[in-house]
């Protein structure tokens, strides 16, 4: 592990969270536009709303005994039909897979789901969340050593678009700052909580990326 992977380690294991610099390479970015762009045009702003500015990657879905849940050959087919955008997404996704790993000091790292998150003119803020509590709910449900299995369970956030306060920058609560009373990682924030993080908004990490490679 170089200096650089052993900082994000610690600054994952401290905060729950690190920010990862000059990720993305030319082609890997211009892929990702377009990607977000063509499922933009396909849906309507009202489809969009609904489905909480949500774009799945693969707007079919996986259905249970789907060859793509399990195979990454099958999984790269059907995400990326061009051979060219193939090689480039394979190599987007091997490169998370590593930082991914590094940053959470393990071997192995599985991808759960992908998708774009594009908000329309209007469309307002994501309410204060944990994404094991909205992403994973169906595995929730399912209860004892599932639920115990996503301890490890990870985001990797993108910005394809320069972020700021006008359009959506991200806030973070780092779990060395005051957390609110009663949250739990994997349980949808209550009333309680929300308040609570509402009234100390000062204390979030504000990110802001610049999206460029």
């Amino acid at each position: 592990m170089n200096d650089s992977a052993a900082d994000s380690a610690a600054e994952f294991a401290r905060r729950g969270f690190c920010v990862v610099e000059n990720v993305l390479t030319a082609a890997e970015l211009a892929l990702l536009r377009r990607e977000a762009d063509a499922l933009r045009s396909q849906t309507s702003v009202q489809d969009l709303c609904g489905e909480n500015c949500v774009l799945e990657a693969l707007p079919s879905g996986m259905p249970d005994g789907s060859a793509a849940r399990t195979s990454w050959d099958a999984y790269l087919a059907r995400r990326a039909t061009a051979p060219a955008d193939r090689e480039v997404l394979q190599n987007l996704l091997r490169k998370l897979a590593g930082v991914l790993r590094a940053t959470l000091s393990t071997d192995s790292v599985y991808l759960f789901n992908e998708h774009f998150v594009v908000k329309p003119p209007g469309a307002g803020r994501f309410a204060w969340h944990t994404d094991a509590a909205h992403q994973l709910e169906a595995v929730l449900a399912l209860g004892g050593d599932a639920g115990d299995a996503l301890a490890e369970y990870a985001s990797a956030w993108i910005a394809l678009d320069d972020v700021d306060a006008s359009n959506g920058q991200l806030l973070l609560l780092p779990w060395d700052a005051p957390q609110p009373p009663g949250a739990r990682p994997l349980e949808p924030a209550g009333a309680a909580a929300l308040s609570w993080l509402e009234s100390t908004e000062a204390a979030a990490h504000v990110v802001r990326p610049t999206a460029r490679a």
